[in-house]
């Protein structure tokens, strides 16, 4: 199992190399900031950290990197990745997950997404009495 997160953290400075001004999480405007991806596993330890340079690094845009890291860097063939419904997108899935050997998933569901399935069960389970 691997643990994957995007996260930023703002710098008051304007000396630091790796920040860029972008989309920042913290809500901190005209801050520099740095964007980076971790990588841990299934006890929550460190594995790998990556720092990303575009302005506007979106967690989905970096998880496909992630996948193929794991693979070549790390030998792993078999993986389940779990990540939250910003990171796991169903473009992610349909792009980089499904239907790739030795690759699964746990995500969640959006909240548009929970309400119809409910709708469905609750329907399937009173049709079905």
């Amino acid at each position: 199992m691997v643990l994957y997160d995007v996260r930023s953290t703002y710098l008051e400075g304007k000396a630091c190399p790796l920040a860029k001004y972008g989309y920042n999480r913290e809500k901190k405007r005209g801050k520099l900031q740095i964007v980076f991806g971790l990588l841990c596993n299934d006890k929550g330890c460190a594995i790998a950290v990556e720092v990303f340079f575009e302005e506007n690094t979106s967690d989905p845009k970096t998880f496909t990197n992630q996948i193929d890291k794991v693979s070549s860097r790390f030998g792993i063939k078999r993986v389940v990745w779990v990540g939250d419904r910003g990171m796991i997108t169903q473009a992610r899935i349909r792009e980089d997950l499904k239907d790739q050997e030795g690759l699964d998933w746990i995500s969640a569901l959006r909240a548009s997404a929970s309400k119809k399935k409910i709708s469905r069960t609750i329907s399937y389970s009173i049709s079905s009495v």
